[in-house]
């Protein structure tokens, strides 16, 4: 659907155009939104979908000149968010991230940061708290796994080795994830920008300078790519979780097929004698 040309016509009932203002020149009229409506068809691999969207959804002002009606302009603001095609579903996928991403271009416009609907101790607190309790179940017993059989006199050399491969595996780990991340940032990016484009277009021209001075940035183009980089960033964070995922899940397997050490040896690893005291 992204891909496909869509084709927009206005029907607007003539009653429903009022001068908004009017000069010794020009006229001006505005469309009443609730006797306005646009439809929309889209030409989709599988099937056309046909949709359309009214009441508020749609916002529009023309200027006349009625001694030049050839040099008339006008513009007209459609909300996506009331874009309707006749399946819920397919409208709420066609407003997704995939598509036209309409959350992101309403949040910023609303004022709302995103992520403000999400509940911290029912969505975030019980993943935070489970990653809490495995790191505490298996950074132990791996430290004491790579130092097993670690005679004394070689002990601190284990773990100075033991410390420095954990370095250089965070190190390597991060560029990795960051790289990753980045990638699928950016890219998300370039795909969302014209959605983002055309939704802030539809913002008030002060509403736009205010979101650019909050935004510290001095055009257009610049505000668009702030709006739909933020849009992306979670996208490329999950990206970076997904590929997480999965070298944990190939060092689990590695210390599965591998690591031979049962937890006995670990309980009894240690001096053969006592530590005198005194």
């Amino acid at each position: 659907m992204r891909a496909a040309s869509v084709l927009c016509g206005l029907a607007v009932v003539a009653a429903a155009s009022l001068p908004a203002a009017a000069t010794a020149e020009t006229i001006g009229f505005k469309l009443l939104p609730r006797y306005s409506y646009t439809t929309f068809k889209s030409d989709a691999p599988l099937e056309t979908v046909v949709g359309h969207t009214a009441d508020t959804g749609l916002q529009g002002e023309l200027t006349v000149d009625p001694a030049k009606p050839q040099a008339a302009k006008g513009t007209v603001k459609v909300d996506m968010n009331t874009v309707r095609t006749g399946i819920d579903k397919r409208d709420a996928d066609m407003r997704s991230k995939t598509y036209l991403d309409t959350d992101v271009v309403s949040a910023v416009l609303s004022g709302q940061p995103l992520g403000a609907d999400i509940n911290y101790w029912t969505q975030l607190f019980p993943f935070i708290f489970l990653m809490a309790v495995g790191m505490g179940a298996v950074f132990v017993p791996l430290t004491l796994t790579a130092v097993h059989h670690v005679r004394a006199e070689d002990s601190g050399i284990g773990s100075g080795v033991l410390n420095t491969m954990q370095q250089i595996g965070g190190a390597l780990g991060l560029a990795i994830l960051g790289t990753v991340a980045s990638h699928a940032t950016t890219t998300h990016t370039e795909e969302i920008a014209p959605g983002v484009a055309n939704g802030l277009q539809q913002a008030d021209p002060s509403v736009l300078d205010g979101l650019m001075s909050a935004f510290g940035v001095g055009s257009f183009q610049d505000l668009v790519g702030q709006v739909a980089y933020l849009g992306s960033f979670t996208q490329g964070a999950t990206a970076a979780f997904a590929v997480g995922v999965f070298l944990m899940l190939a060092g689990s397997a590695v210390v599965w097929l591998f690591l031979d050490v049962k937890h006995e040896e670990l309980a009894t690893d240690g001096p053969a004698e006592g530590v005198h005291v005194g």
